[in-house]
Parts: structure tokens; C-alpha cells; sequence
């Protein structure tokens, strides 16, 4: 029955598992492979504080078993008790020194509560004891990021998911003249305009750039300096380049944090833009609350209350204009209600770039989570004021003024590690009342 429970946990089945397992408790109740199952299944159902409940009663059984301790942590840190669960992986690593499941688990954690070193020492031990996979090379990159190790850090991003092609196994020379590189885009298209800020530097060794990026961000790119049909490169002289793996390429260190990209709108946007903004009273202020979502496995999501959001720009006078993509139903009337008056919803301008473009470059203020629209902000070379949730992409790592590296133009308000927005959302409403009386 236990190995039938297995078997169904391991093919996403927990309810399966789960009506086996209460079989077995019927001949033996406390048997510890039986409790750590109940826990594994309460666990893949999504049910953290079940599977804790299982977990501890195993390991009470059975407090010899190391796996036991480490999947106790891993459930832990699903309840949202990281110190709790660095606790459960250090006893499976007394338990199993070279277990390298749980030194992975531990960066995990350690990362949670914000101890990056610890973090990378961990992340480091878990690839010696053989847990050499994407999420240990993820985990390691976000450490050495946050710890300001940046040289070192895109080494190790470059064992990140979901690559678009193999890891390279070799940086660049000082000269690439003769050289054509074909840069592929990976992940979204802000993701896409942050990595490519790299690239003039290839450029300015010799090489010739060609794209291979989402194909809305063209005419963009070809009026930062990036130009290039990726047809009009012969195949056997090209050299294929993940966008992420330029920093390594290159030999960036600690350092090296080139601005983000400069793209001119299109004069016609502009006018169309400014058209429609004429008679609405300055300044033009744009908010987005949500933005990301999961895809690959991955949660991306970012997203802050909208009468939240509303709430702190109470005292910004002039026009508030919604940039929201996709808004969800009613969240336009929760940000009214929280702001007290109408807001001008602009979010059909995300069907087109080149329009969003021109009106992040026309607004005098954008407030909200980081996104698409964002990074287009950023490349018109308009400060913004970002609300980052917690954990915090490592890409709004920075000092406690708000100030990241990779974006010096905008300010960022971090959500603490309890995931409230009281605090930043307290200095973002001083800052706009003081800005924008």
C-alpha cells in the first residue's frame, strides 16, 4: 500500500495516495513511512500545514531519518516559517552531511530570511553533494545578486531553465571583429530589454548583432542601435547567444551595470498619445497593480491591492491613469474606490508597443509593479516609482533608499518579509503627496 501511495504521489495524484494512506493507518497507524507519505501527499495537494502536521509526527517516530527532517523543511517553508524550516534541514544534514537535496532546501530558506552569504555557501555545498539542477544554479545566481557579487553570479545563472540553448562554456575575447552573433530572446519581453542592454558592449568589441527576439520589439530595438534581420546571416558564420548569457559572455564583474537601453517613441505615437491626454489636468500619473503570472512552473507573478494602491495616491493631484493589462473584474472600481475619485483607464494601449512606448514616455509619473511597461519606461528614460513584493526579483536588490543599481532612475518600495504593504506603501504615498501636492 505504501509503495501504491508512492507511485500515486509521484504521478500527481495525491487524493489517490491519500485514500490508500488512510487504508494503511488502519493496520499501522504510526508507521513512519506511512506518516512521512500522509505528509508528501498533503504537501502535493497544497496543504502545507497538513503535511507539517505529518512530517513532525514522522520524525517524532522517527528522528533518525534524514529525509524525513529535510521534506518537514521543505513543507515548513510552504507554511511561511523559514526559520523553522532551516532548522529541519540543518538536522537532516547532521543526520546526512553529503545530502544534497537539503543543502539546496537550505539556500532556499536561507534565502527567504534574507541571509544571502549563507545561501551561496549552502547552494555551493548542495552542487559538490551532486544536486546539480536548474533551481541549485537559480538559487545560487539570486544569492550572489543579492550579496552584490554580480561576476560571479552570472556564472552561475547560466545553469538557470528553460535556456533557449546549451550553456556556453566559454567567454569572449577583448576582440570579436568578424564575428556575427544572433541574440535570442528568452522569457518576456522586459526581460528581453533588460538583458540587451549588454549588448552594445559586444558591439563595441566588433561583433555585427543580429536579433532574434519577440517580434514586436523590432523597430524598437532598431532605433536603439540594434538593428539586424536575422535572415541576412549565413548560418555557418553566426554564433547563436541566449540574451541572459551576454553578462558572462562579456566578462562582466561585480561593476558592471550598463543603463538600460534608450528607444525614442515614434513621433505619430506621440501625437496620437498627447491627443489623448489633452484636458486631462497634470501631472499624468500611470499605475499598474499586477502584472507576471505562472507559466513553466514558475510564479512570476507581482501584484499589489488596487484600493490599496488607490489609497496611496490620495494626496497626488492631477490625473491617474490606469495602464493595467488585463484587469481583473471590479479592480478598476476597487482602485476608484480607494483613491476617491475616477481613474482613466489607457489599458487598451497595451495592444500596441510602439503606442505604450509613447505614453510611458508622455506620463509625468508611473507608480507600480515592475513589468513590460515598466522596462518601456526605463528605455524612455523616465524615473518611476516601483512596488516590489516580497521575495524581491534580484534584479530590485539594492540600499534601503530604494535605490537598485540596474534601474537609476527608479525607487523602489520593498514589501517586508512579512508580504505587507503597510510600510512601503506608507514612504510611496509621503513621497508622491510631497512630489505631487
Amino acid at each position: 500500500m505504501l509503495r501504491e501511495a508512492l507511485v500515486a504521489i509521484e504521478a500527481g495524484a495525491p487524493a489517490r495516495a491519500s485514500a490508500v494512506l488512510a487504508k494503511a493507518a488502519m493496520l499501522a497507524p504510526d508507521h513512519p513511512d506511512l506518516l512521512h507519505l500522509r505528509g508528501l501527499a498533503a504537501l502535493a495537494s497544497g496543504d502545507a500545514v497538513r503535511a507539517c502536521a505529518w512530517l513532525r509526527r514522522a520524525v517524532a517516530v522517527a528522528p533518525m531519518m534524514a529525509p524525513v527532517w529535510n521534506n518537514l523543511g521543505v513543507a515548513l517553508r510552504a507554511a511561511g516559517v523559514p526559520e523553522e524550516a532551516i532548522d529541519a534541514h540543518r538536522r537532516a544534514l547532521r543526520l546526512k552531511p553529503d545530502y544534497g537535496s537539503a543543502h539546496a532546501n537550505l539556500a532556499a530558506s536561507l534565502s527567504d530570511v534574507g541571509d544571502y552569504p549563507g545561501a551561496a555557501l549552502a547552494c555551493a555545498a548542495a552542487l559538490r553533494c551532486g544536486a546539480d539542477d536548474a533551481h541549485t544554479h537559480e538559487n545560487l545566481a539570486k544569492a550572489l545578486f543579492f550579496a552584490g557579487r554580480f561576476g560571479a553570479a552570472w556564472a552561475a545563472y547560466r545553469g538557470r531553465g528553460a535556456r533557449p540553448l546549451p550553456a556556453p562554456l566559454q567567454a569572449w575575447p577583448a576582440k570579436l571583429s568578424g564575428r556575427t552573433l544572433l541574440l535570442r530572446g528568452e522569457q518576456g519581453i522586459g526581460d528581453q530589454i533588460f538583458f540587451l542592454r549588454f549588448a552594445p558592449a559586444a558591439i563595441a568589441r566588433g561583433a555585427r548583432v543580429q536579433l532574434a527576439t519577440d517580434a514586436r520589439l523590432a523597430a524598437m530595438l532598431a532605433r536603439a542601435g540594434l538593428a539586424g534581420n536575422p535572415a541576412e546571416a549565413a548560418p555557418d558564420t553566426t554564433e547563436a547567444v541566449a540574451v541572459g548569457d551576454l553578462p558572462w559572455l562579456l566578462g562582466c564583474g561585480d561593476d558592471d551595470t550598463p543603463p538600460p537601453l534608450r528607444i525614442a517613441p515614434l513621433r505619430h505615437c506621440q501625437i496620437a498619445v498627447q491627443a489623448r491626454l489633452a484636458g486631462l489636468p497634470r501631472p499624468w500619473v500611470g499605475i499598474a497593480w499586477h502584472a507576471g503570472g505562472v507559466a513553466g512552473g514558475k510564479d512570476t507573478t507581482k501584484s499589489v491591492p488596487p484600493d490599496r494602491l488607490g489609497q496611496a495616491l490620495q494626496g497626488v493631484a492631477g490625473s491617474i491613469l490606469s495602464v493595467q493589462r488585463h484587469a481583473a473584474p471590479g479592480a478598476h472600481a476597487a482602485c476608484e474606490a480607494g483613491l476617491g475619485r475616477s481613474v482613466s483607464d489607457f489599458g487598451d494601449c497595451n495592444a500596441d508597443l510602439e503606442t505604450m512606448l509613447a505614453l510611458m514616455a508622455s506620463l509625468d509619473g508611473y507608480v507600480g509593479v515592475s513589468s513590460a511597461n515598466l522596462h518601456l519606461r526605463c528605455a524612455s528614460g523616465r524615473a518611476s516609482d516601483v512596488l516590489v513584493p516580497y521575495p524581491p526579483d534580484w534584479r530590485w536588490a539594492g540600499d534601503p533608499s530604494g535605490r537598485a543599481p540596474w534601474y537609476p532612475d527608479c525607487v523602489a518600495y520593498r514589501q517586508d518579509r512579512g508580504q505587507d504593504w503597510k510600510a512601503p506603501l506608507r514612504a510611496l504615498s509621503r513621497t508622491l503627496a510631497a512630489r505631487w501636492r
